[in-house]
């Protein structure tokens, strides 16, 4: 399989913003280069081939090859682990990877071309995540929270389904019982097209106020997100009723600061085989 072979200690440049993620809730954090996207490319072409007259694809992986050869990258990458650490706090967990596909085409339904309306990255059933309100019961309270990676392998830009962003955003709780933001509460906001080349990552804070527009290019817009959450009360106690037998990290980076441990597997929204992964420093 073209998935693997792939050599993480090459290809990967760190460009993070410190400024933009504080002032925006969202920043670039790094480019890979082009050997590195084109060994990406193919492993997410393999894994929708039977999707091809589909116009969206979304898969939901599970921890094998393919997940390794997309996620080592930035999952071994020290620079990504600090960054990381410092957002979701010690201890968190990778609770999922999507490949997500837009095929694209001009006389598409806005759905049928991936289009999704402004919302948060609420995400957090699983593992019994709550936001802490400050006492005006109008924003939220510093600390950890999830994010999310979002990996670009083609081009991306407003025509071909790039995401929208609303700035300065992260402080606030807005979605609805429908999971989306209503319009209305958006209008002060400054709105910012997130274009990216091939090979762009950005990571984007849970509640940084998004949308995906519609791909009504003839040109195929592929992704990777990767989904995490900050440890919980209930994930430590699942960890210790059901614990994992000892065994290597799964992914072990190429410093002496962190590791990959499994947790038990779980069944989340999509993804019913889904075995998350705890970061941790090495004592």
């Amino acid at each position: 399989m073209s998935c693997e072979g792939f050599n993480p200690t090459q290809g990967v440049t760190w460009t993070f913003c410190e400024n933009d993620w504080s002032k925006n809730g969202f920043s670039k954090c790094f480019h890979m280069d082009t050997a590195t996207v084109t060994k990406m490319r193919q492993c997410v072409d393999e894994l929708t081939s039977t999707d091809v007259n589909n116009p969206v694809a979304v898969r939901f992986l599970p921890l094998n090859e393919e997940f390794r050869t997309l996620g080592s990258p930035f999952l071994q990458n020290e620079q990504f682990l600090e960054t990381l650490e410092q957002i979701i706090g010690p201890g968190g967990v990778l609770l999922r990877m999507e490949v997500f596909v837009k095929h694209g085409g001009q006389n598409l339904k806005q759905a049928e071309a991936g289009y999704l309306p402004f919302h948060q990255d609420t995400f957090c059933t699983w593992g019994s995540f709550e936001y802490e309100m400050a006492d005006d019961h109008e924003f939220v309270k510093a600390g950890p929270q999830p994010t999310t990676i979002w990996i670009a392998l083609d081009d991306t830009d407003a025509s071909n389904g790039a995401m929208e962003m609303c700035c300065g955003t992260q402080h606030q709780l807005l979605n609805d019982r429908s999971a989306s933001v209503p319009s209305h509460l958006l209008d002060s906001f400054t709105k910012e097209v997130y274009s990216f080349k091939a090979g762009e990552a950005g990571l984007h804070s849970s509640l940084a106020v998004h949308r995906s527009l519609p791909n009504n290019s003839p040109n195929v817009r592929r992704a990777v997100i990767v989904r995490f959450l900050p440890l919980t009360p209930t994930i430590q106690q699942l960890k210790a009723q059901h614990p994992v037998p000892q065994e290597p990290p799964f992914l072990s980076t190429h410093s002496n600061k962190f590791s990959w441990h499994k947790l038990p597997p779980q069944c989340t929204k999509g993804c019913p085989k889904n075995t998350p992964l705890q970061l941790s420093r090495r004592a």
